[in-house]
């Protein structure tokens, strides 16, 4: 959605000081030039500096680097014009770095890349949704629930992100209320005879081709020169105490539910008329750092006093701003241990379950084994060197 590329655009470029350029890697278009441009600026730095120190020109380096499965290879053959590497609509076909040398470009594709302590059980389900994890690694029908669920969340914060009516219009099924399992029960149930596994990869399928429409479930983690609190009472940046209550009381003349004004609107502006009326706490925090993205509520609001505005480093790291980590809890953070990740889930009909990189160890060799049928246990004796393990059965 354009409201989303415009956040994430403003985000980036303001905050982070990153230029920016969107754009389709089937077709190219204005998004590739904008992106040209960008490089051949930056190679025209390094080369003056290059000359500064009586050096060659040369052409400029062009790393693509990424999560999994994300177009860097259908990236890297659209700057070069031709194609230079294997692409495929599937996590894992760039084995290696590979060099590519065009026309004023050195192009370097590389693998997919997950960094392996950056990762929160929102990051983790997100990955899956998008199927930059491999299908086998995690449990389709709670990946599609959780799609299921930011969708509405997010809808019901941002409604310019997300379109629930792409759902009603492919599966004759309204969201509404209902949790991510329970849509895909009536749905397999109405369309799919029952088989709730066919009707969640449906659901997964029909979001990663684009046939629910354009919808974004992750916004920026912070709006930094956000005005709308302003604008909702029909002010300006910089005005004093006393504007601020004549335009609170213009909007209540209209505005007001008991005059026929719409208690949405009003509450937009009573909210507006809370933040800016505070005028040593929180509208000072308010114009310094705009609004930032509170997971626990799923909507924006304004930093607390004493809190630090959240990073790209902070939303992705589990000890970072516990407001952008998965409840805080240890539980709910991926982890990597002899070379397995494990992304725990949470769902309401599962009590816990993992999402995992590649198929659990085999069991070793076992000499014995002592089943307690009432506790639900096993106790295993390894042959080896005599160590009792403990699992579940």
């Amino acid at each position: 959605p354009r409201s989303a590329m415009s956040m994430w655009k403003a985000y980036l470029e303001n905050s982070l000081e990153i230029p920016v350029a969107f754009m389709n890697c089937k077709e190219g278009g204005k998004g590739l030039i904008d992106l040209k441009k960008i490089i051949n600026k930056i190679g025209k730095d390094i080369n003056a500096r290059r000359e500064s120190r009586e050096m060659r020109p040369r052409n400029v380096r062009v790393a693509v680097i990424g999560y999994p499965n994300v177009g860097k290879s259908a990236l890297l053959n659209r700057l070069a014009g031709k194609v230079k590497a294997k692409s495929e609509n599937k996590a894992g076909v760039t084995k290696s770095l590979q060099w590519s040398r065009v026309d004023g470009f050195d192009l370097l594709d590389s693998p997919g890349i997950i960094p392996a302590k950056l990762l929160t059980q929102e990051i983790a389900v997100h990955l899956a949704i998008c199927d930059d994890i491999g299908s086998a690694s995690y449990d389709t029908i709670l990946v599609a629930a959780a799609l299921i669920d930011e969708v509405r969340k997010v809808g019901f914060s941002l409604p310019s992100y997300v379109d629930h009516s792409g759902f009603y219009k492919r599966y004759q099924l309204n969201i509404g209320t209902m949790s991510g399992e329970e849509y895909i029960f009536r749905l397999a149930q109405s369309k799919f005879m029952g088989l709730e596994l066919q009707a969640a990869e449906r659901i997964l399928d029909d979001w990663r081709k684009g046939r629910l429409g354009k919808m974004a479930l992750e916004p920026p983690p912070a709006i930094p020169y956000h005005t709308g609190y302003y604008r909702a009472l029909g002010l300006k940046k910089g005005c004093d105490a006393r504007q601020i209550k004549i335009g609170y009381r213009d909007k209540a003349r209209v505005l007001h539910p008991d005059v026929g004004g719409n208690p949405d609107d009003w509450d937009k502006v009573n909210k507006a008329y809370t933040i800016l009326s505070d005028e040593g706490g929180a509208r000072k925090r308010y114009d310094a750092h705009g609004l930032i993205w509170d997971i626990q509520i799923g909507n924006y609001r304004v930093l607390n006093d004493g809190e630090q505005p959240p990073t790209i480093r902070s939303v992705a790291n589990s000890m970072g701003t516990k407001l952008l980590t998965a409840g805080g809890s240890w539980k709910s953070v991926a982890k990597v241990r002899k070379g397995q990740l494990r992304m725990p889930l949470m769902s309401a009909g599962v009590a816990r379950s993992s999402l995992l990189t590649k198929a659990p160890p085999k069991r070793p060799d076992m000499r014995r084994r002592m089943v307690d049928a009432a506790g639900g246990r096993v106790q295993i004796e390894d042959e080896d060197d005599g160590r009792d393990l403990l699992g579940q059965i």
